[in-house]
């Protein structure tokens, strides 16, 4: 089945939530007693309170909903490690190092375990102030965006997400403004090899012999010169040595021999 169209360009928050909760591993005190648990993604316990053991995410918020564990929170998801996160993050330059899928792991369990965290509510205005101080970085670096790439490191998961549509977007517009200058690049080194190759000057060229030539301005206004494929001038009467004229002037009177070679080669057909 085709993916639509709005789904098409990254994953969706609730998405980003499942992945992290798969991958993410925290700590949990259990409070029954109980053997190891085989389930897809490995197994896990054997799980005696009050020893503390690891389990996914997802597991974690289960067992919390039915009262049979308490979830230790990460080291990071303290007043003390988010205050210290928050001040290198508003005053340097570059992004503070941060849990790649903090974002999700923060919202999971301070939606099923905010009992268990100290000082929840502080934390989750710390969270906020971390990923308004972290948007507000990432808006300004969008100045340096090329065609190329945008380095941007220490960058969650949620973040690459939200920003992926608009870079998307906008790379494949800067990548085709940048064809449509090099075409018109190669289209003004080709007419500059043609007036080259020509003598055809802006000012108006010099023909072979005593008559007048025909002029730059002469050849611009009655032909058109133009590289093919191969970047071969198409069409054209120039020398070999590049002047610009005919080889013979338009003006210049044909001679006896040439007469009686054209009566000859008459005759013979």
């Amino acid at each position: 089945m085709a993916i639509p169209r709005s789904l098409s360009s990254g994953l969706l928050p609730s998405e980003i939530e499942y992945i992290a909760s798969t991958e993410t591993e925290v700590s949990i005190v259990p409070l029954l007693a109980f053997d190891r648990v085989r389930l897809l993604g490995g197994i896990y316990g054997p799980f005696r309170p009050p020893a503390q053991a690891k389990v996914p995410l997802w597991l974690a918020a289960y067992l919390k909903k039915r009262n049979k564990c308490i979830i230790v929170p990460p080291p990071w998801l303290t007043v003390e490690a988010l205050s210290d996160t928050l001040r290198i993050e508003t005053t340097n330059p570059s992004f503070a190092e941060v849990p790649f899928h903090y974002v999700a792991v923060a919202k999971v369990l301070l939606d099923v375990a905010a009992d268990d965290i100290a000082s929840s509510d502080q934390v989750r205005a710390l969270l906020k102030d971390l990923r308004e101080a972290r948007q507000s970085k990432i808006m300004a670096g969008l100045e340096m965006i090329n065609p190329v790439h945008l380095e941007m490191t220490n960058i969650s998961a949620l973040e690459i997400a939200e920003l992926r549509p608009f870079f998307r977007t906008a790379f494949k517009q800067l990548r085709s403004f940048q064809r449509t200058a090099a075409i018109a690049n190669r289209e003004d080194e080709g007419a500059a090899g043609v007036q080259q190759q020509f003598g055809m000057g802006p000012g108006g060229g010099g023909g072979a012999g005593p008559g007048p030539g025909l002029g730059g301005d002469d050849y611009n206004n009655n032909y058109s010169f133009g590289d093919d494929d191969f970047g071969q001038p198409r069409g054209g009467y120039g020398n070999a040595d590049g002047g610009g004229g005919l080889g013979r002037s338009m003006h210049e009177p044909r001679g006896a021999e040439e007469d009686d070679d054209d009566e000859i080669a008459y005759e013979s057909r």
